[in-house]
């Protein structure tokens, strides 16, 4: 979240899973969400609101997950 909050969505890309790096290629993840996150300004405030496991996932292979959500504000 903090490379996400810092603009670094190629840092991003290069810390994830093997399994978003074989689902989504570089250029398109940094586009999708430079897109959707610079709208929305500096982050103000972020807290963990919600967390889930889960072992399936749409479009990724069976295994353990923990969904985090988050309340954040921006600017």
């Amino acid at each position: 979240m903090k490379l996400a909050d810092e603009g670094e969505y190629t840092r991003c890309w290069e810390s994830s899973s093997d399994s978003l790096k074989n689902a989504v290629e570089r250029k398109d993840f940094v586009k999708s969400v430079s897109a959707a996150r610079k709208p929305l300004g500096k982050t103000v405030s972020r807290v963990a609101a919600a967390q889930r496991f889960a072992e399936k996932m749409p479009g990724a292979p069976d295994g353990q997950y923990v969904l985090v959500e988050f309340k954040t504000s921006f600017e």
